[in-house]
């Protein structure tokens, strides 16, 4: 018989492989790109971005929305935007990046940042935590539910993070890959905004 958690971790295995070949789709990637321009406008029309001085951002596969996008609308604000680096011990930490062509093909064969100026984060107990109105993270995902929780690529690089971030929370996602319920732990972190091109899921 298998464990809560086990089950847990078989769910999510499935539902990410459905997202992985639902990615795969020979129309995907023309959906994906019509859909941005509404993620977009939905995005940054959000007081939260709007206000924002820091933006921990990813960098975009083929697969995902875009982010260079965001980067740019960002940066040309005069605002700081850090991007993440994965180390072999399961760490993740944010450096300040300015320009995307500094950006080099890393671990996972994901874009990461030179080792320059690191994100500080605040560390605080996560059932004392307070929202730091001037930072946000967009969070990668292959799916959103309309809980905030997530799938993920499996690594937990995310959740480890998130875990001690203050700040807002963001998820970006085609409309048609948000999820009725994701399967959830202790050890997952929820996003408290979901931004899809028909609109903004707020996550009570």
């Amino acid at each position: 018989m298998i464990s809560g958690f086990d089950s847990i971790a078989c769910s999510k295995q499935t539902l990410r492989r459905f997202f992985l070949e639902k990615r795969r789709e020979s129309d995907y990637l023309s959906r994906k790109r019509e859909a941005e321009a509404g993620i977009y406008r939905n995005l940054f029309i959000l007081p939260e971005f709007k206000n924002a001085s820091n933006l921990l951002l990813f960098a975009s596969t083929k697969f995902e929305i875009s982010t260079d996008t965001i980067f740019s609308r960002f940066i040309s604000d005069e605002k700081s935007v850090y991007f993440p680096k994965t180390f072999g011990n399961g760490k993740m930490d944010f450096f300040k990046t300015v320009e995307l062509t500094s950006l080099s093909v890393g671990n996972f064969s994901v874009r990461e940042p030179k080792e320059t100026e690191k994100y500080e984060i605040k560390d605080i107990n996560i059932n004392e935590r307070r929202k730091i109105g001037n930072d946000i993270c967009i969070v990668p995902a292959l799916s959103f539910d309309k809980n905030g929780y997530r799938i993920g690529y499996g690594g937990g690089y995310y959740d480890r993070f998130l875990a001690l971030f203050g700040g807002v929370k963001i998820g970006l996602c085609l409309n048609d890959f948000i999820s009725d319920k994701i399967p959830s732990d202790v050890f997952d972190i929820r996003v408290d905004i979901i931004v899809t091109e028909k609109g903004v899921i707020r996550v009570e």
